[in-house]
């Protein structure tokens, strides 16, 4: 059976009245954002380092008049960020600056590491986790079609949040999509081989959605890549599982096998699901499964 990777300690998002404002606030961002988007596509408007829009010549009076209510809502969702992540405002403003996507399109985002990993959007952080809460909700109940739906846009928002596809891949798995599970499962064990090879520093920009008790914002991001650093052998152990369950689904054995043992080799030690965990029924009999079983205490 594939898992989904749930030990992340996760921030939890408030309900409530809070919701309603967030929703608000993302409509009346999107509805201004084709405008904004042409406003410095043309050179109407620059984006400040802080995050910010500032009119720029020879920008209209309507143009200029969707400046303001756009920046206070942008501030408005830093504040809401602020509060769900339990961190400092001048925190959320920071990593908002550091990885706006609403940029001028000529600014490269920054990238970082051999992988090249940009790190999300700050601001939409709510949004994500909200969407990993709900598709848990519904993997939860084996509404696996549900899950998808909240998964998939996910990744549009990070494609570098850890285990989001590996969520998709289970998911996937759960509507008999093996080979489209296989390839979820790879992406996502580029990104663990990735996010090992960043420096702790480095590590401290995909580490956002981590749950510390510290509010200073350098001793905060520390903490923050510590988990995550943690986080990602026990990652790549279920990963590794998960490739193997696809493969023998789709009766690639000696690809099952090898997933298998790239599990063992990195701590999977669950010798009861390896003995009878319906997705590996087609590769139980393969003399190296057996051999492989007899490793695993």
């Amino acid at each position: 059976m594939t898992r989904y990777f749930i030990g992340l300690a996760l921030v939890t998002l408030s309900a409530g009245a809070q919701e309603l404002d967030e929703a608000a606030l993302r409509s009346r961002i999107g509805a201004r954002a084709p405008e904004i988007r042409r406003m410095v596509e043309r050179g109407l408007a620059t984006e400040s380092k802080g995050g910010l829009l500032r009119a720029e010549p020879p920008a209209s009076v309507a143009d200029k008049q969707l400046i303001a209510p756009e920046n206070a809502d942008r501030q408005a969702v830093w504040a809401l960020v602020a509060q769900r992540t339990r961190t400092s405002w001048d925190d959320v403003k920071a990593r908002f600056a550091s990885r706006s996507i609403r940029r001028n399109p000529l600014q490269a985002p920054t990238e970082v590491g051999q992988c090249r990993l940009a790190p999300a959007n700050a601001p939409d952080v709510a949004r994500l986790l909200q969407y990993l809460k709900q598709g848990m909700n519904f993997a939860g109940q084996k509404q696996f079609a549900f899950a998808l739906a909240e998964f998939e846009p996910a990744l549009t928002i990070d494609p570098n949040f850890l285990a989001l596809n590996l969520n998709v891949g289970s998911a996937r798995m759960g509507l008999r999509k093996y080979s489209e599970a296989t390839k979820a499962f790879q992406a996502e064990l580029k990104l663990v081989d990735c996010l090992i090879g960043l420096s702790d520093d480095q590590l401290a920009n995909f580490g956002y959605f981590f749950e510390v008790n510290e509010q200073e914002p350098a001793a905060r991001r520390r903490l923050q890549a510590e988990k995550l650093k943690t986080a990602l052998p026990k990652s790549k152990v279920t990963v590794h599982y998960n490739l193997a369950c696809a493969f023998a689904r789709q009766g690639q054995t000696s690809e099952a096998v090898q997933a298998l043992q790239a599990a063992v080799a990195a701590g999977f030690s669950d010798r009861q699901s390896l003995g009878t965990d319906p997705d590996l029924a087609s590769v139980r009999q393969a003399p190296e499964f057996r051999e492989l079983l007899s490793k695993v205490k």
